[in-house]
């Protein structure tokens, strides 16, 4: 019998249930490969995943994409096959369990190679709190309007660290094994069907949000807040930690030879502390105050100072973070014990989301002003200064990544480089994730922003 699960899920056409088989991946569907069984007025119909839908429009049901028709008799071959091919990957992935752990350098820290089954692409797969391990995946062809990327560097984000040492982002469990990494920069290696703009070796940005489009966020412009958003990262959907990946075309950005992969790498995080200036709102000659000064803390400095703020402070407990908030443009960076120091600013940005961060951020900010929660809780319900908040009428705003900034940010970075340079500190390859977890997680050896690939990728 095939090793899996039918697992509902919803579509353009209605819902329909997948039947997903362990360790068979086909990267275009992350995590995921099986066959769809959809529920019609005619009756059940069982296709391939990338096969034609019930209404014969030749359309993926699960992504909207256009896929190749499929023939019934292959189907039924393929229906057969995959009985065998299931039963040859759960084998070897037991023989994995069986192999022991391969160090990666990290103190506590492992990592596993699949043995017996000929892959071709290394993965980076978290499999419980501090745990990775790596494993070789099936490298697919991409489809029609879709580009095969060589994952080139990697940022670490904070919302990777709140996965890896506490096996949630807020109220959002982590769903083992899976792929982290939302910040990435590669190199196009192969083109689909249909793709015109891009060749191999052109050098780009890549975007980790999947849109619908169609629903009502999408149509009223606000694509960050889709309804049926696909996030490489996300619990159930691999991120980039790992060597390839596939994605619409329209998902890259193109950057030229002069940006280094580590430092294109700060596109994505840049692009949300951007997004976080529409809710600050700073007009020429207003004061603000941000709280933490991490890589989204140092990034939304340096967006503060182009939004034209007449004074920035700074406030970070680490030493080497306050000196690179000075870098980026803080007129004060200041230890927590000197909170007093900081009051009556018009705009308080809480990139920390730390213990009583946001309630600091609270008192901070004059009557009448504005906060911004660009960090995230690890907790799910979080006490705030309510009676300051009344008495002030505050405005509180939360920040959910961005939308569509990514090009305003690559700008930035293309014209001040020098400007967030000092930000990449560290390098690691994708070996030794481990070790490049652990350093960030213990804000060791003055890390600023750590980057997953090889050093000076251009």
């Amino acid at each position: 019998m095939v090793d899996g699960k039918y697992s509902k899920r919803q579509g353009l056409r209605g819902n329909y249930w997948v039947w997903s088989q362990q360790r068979v991946i086909d990267m275009r569907r992350p995590a995921k490969w099986g066959y769809v069984q959809f529920s019609t007025k005619k009756g059940n119909q069982r296709i391939a995943a990338r096969g034609a839908a019930p209404n014969g429009d030749n359309r993926d049901a699960r992504l909207g994409e256009f896929a190749e028709p499929v023939d019934s008799q292959l189907l039924s071959a393929k229906l057969d096959n995959n009985h065998d091919r299931s039963q040859g990957l759960r084998s070897a992935f037991t023989r994995d369990r069986m192999a022991g752990p391969l160090r990666t350098g990290a103190t506590g820290a492992s990592a596993r190679i699949l043995q017996g089954v000929n892959y071709s692409m290394l993965v980076a797969e978290l499999t419980a709190p501090r745990e990775f391990r790596l494993v070789q995946q099936n490298l697919d062809d991409p489809g029609p309007g879709e580009v095969r990327v060589r994952v080139d560097a990697v940022g670490i984000c904070g919302s990777d660290v709140h996965s890896y040492a506490e096996g949630a982002i807020g109220d959002t469990p982590c769903q083992f094994p899976m792929v982290l990494g939302h910040e990435p920069a590669g190199t196009v290696v192969k083109t689909g069907p249909g793709v015109t703009l891009w060749s191999p070796g052109d050098r780009a940005v890549l975007e980790p949000a999947i849109f619908c489009y169609h629903c009502e966020h999408c149509l009223a412009g606000r694509h960050n807040l889709c309804a049926r958003i696909r996030f490489l990262s996300n619990p159930g959907i691999p991120g980039f930690f790992r060597e390839f990946v596939i994605l619409p075309a329209h998902n890259l950005l193109a950057i030229p030879s002069s940006l280094s992969m580590e430092h294109a790498t700060l596109v994505e995080p840049l692009a949300v502390a951007l997004h976080s200036m529409q809710f600050a709102a700073i007009r020429p000659g207003e004061t603000a105050a941000v709280f933490g000064a991490g890589p989204i803390g140092l990034l939304t400095v340096a967006a503060l100072k182009v939004a034209g703020a007449s004074r920035i402070w700074a406030v970070e407990p680490l030493a080497h973070r306050r000196e690179l908030a000075k870098h980026m443009g803080a007129d004060a960076a200041l230890h927590v014990d000197e909170l007093d120091a900081v009051r009556g600013v018009d705009c308080a940005i809480d990139c920390a989301a730390r213990e009583d961060t946001t309630n600091w951020a609270i008192r901070a900010v004059r009557s009448g002003g504005r906060v911004v929660i660009t960090g995230i809780h690890s907790g799910v319900l979080v006490p705030f200064d309510t009676p300051n908040m009344r008495r002030k009428e505050l405005a509180i705003f939360n920040v959910r990544r961005s939308n569509h900034e990514s090009g305003a940010a690559l700008a930035l970075l293309l014209e001040q480089p020098a400007w967030f340079a000092p930000l990449v500190t560290h390098m690691r390859p994708l070996e030794r994730i481990a070790e490049a977890f652990s350093i960030v997680e213990n804000y060791a050896d003055g890390v600023g922003k750590l980057v997953v690939g090889q050093p000076s990728s251009r």
